[in-house]
């Protein structure tokens, strides 16, 4: 009886983490691959924190202006050495206040300026010149990224953290291989932590370019789908994320369709009252 009680205890727990309803992306690919593109398909309303200078340009001329709200202030920082304990602020301030709960997709763009603004940050705090960093220094850097990357995905809203690749030669077969670019400190902890592990591809489609997401591995480059599991997705499919989420039995739908409406939510329920009192009795008066 007692072992019962744990088990619907634990059970009960695990249906109300709305974690386990989300899903987070490591979404990898080279410059121009599409990120941007498919960054546009996923779950509203969506936040960003832009850290590649210009990143995020196109990604706000082709999504509606109200379902996206961009921070791109560590793309132009001038004290690059506290730019991640200004990010640190911003993310802690957004979490206590709620804005993840009615978010539908937080993004960072990208791994690799983001882990580069923690390098300097570290660097500084412990006065390494030339951001050469010590073996406890690294320790500590691999911590923070770990720490940061567990509470994300814990979030209660999907995640994308964009990653570029980089290329290395087989010794062995004299292949390519391409992988995450970033540190060896992080380069085997960071894809453990993601659900999904997606590339971006450019490819030639009847003659004309088309970008497409690899959902499985091929013999030059690692990806993984809890998502599409069971062979429910293609190798290559198209690079929208409702269209995923639907295709695996998964809810496509937008949280809120803007910001606006998802603001709106945040509000004391007496607020709205009084508000919607005030709109009636100017109805009435009209």
């Amino acid at each position: 009886m007692r072992l019962q009680t744990e088990l619907d205890k634990i059970r009960n727990a695990t249906i109300a983490d709305l974690a386990q309803q989300t899903t987070n992306v490591l979404l990898l690919g080279q410059y121009g691959a599409g990120k941007t593109t498919f960054i546009s398909t996923v779950r509203k309303p969506v936040f960003v924190h832009s850290f590649d200078p210009n990143g995020t340009k196109y990604l706000q001329k082709i999504m509606p202006e109200d379902s996206l709200i961009v921070d791109t202030t560590f793309e132009h920082s001038t004290d690059d050495d506290l730019m991640f304990e200004r990010w640190e602020d911003s993310f802690t301030r957004l979490r206590t206040i709620g804005m993840f709960k009615v978010c539908g997709t937080y993004v960072i763009d990208s791994l690799t300026m983001w882990t580069l603004a923690l390098r300097k940050f570290i660097a500084r705090k412990n006065g390494r010149a030339n951001m050469v960093l010590t073996q406890p220094d690294w320790q500590v850097f691999s911590n923070i990224v770990i720490d940061y990357v567990k509470t994300i995905t814990s979030l209660p809203c999907d995640f994308i953290l964009t990653g570029h690749l980089s290329r290395t030669k087989d010794d062995i077969t004299g292949g390519i291989i391409k992988s995450i670019s970033t540190t060896p400190a992080v380069r085997g902890t960071i894809p453990a932590m993601f659900d999904e592990i997606w590339v971006m591809e450019r490819v030639i489609v009847g003659g004309k370019p088309q970008y497409k997401l690899r959902t499985k591995s091929d013999d030059t480059i690692y990806t993984r789908t809890r998502l599409g599991g069971d062979n429910v997705f293609e190798a290559l499919e198209e690079a929208d994320m409702k269209k995923l989420l639907q295709k695996a039995g998964a809810d496509p739908s937008d949280r809120f369709a803007t910001w606006t409406e998802a603001f709106e939510s945040l509000k004391p329920k007496e607020e709205k009252e009084s508000q919607s009192c005030v709109s009636q009795d100017s109805i009435s008066e009209a």
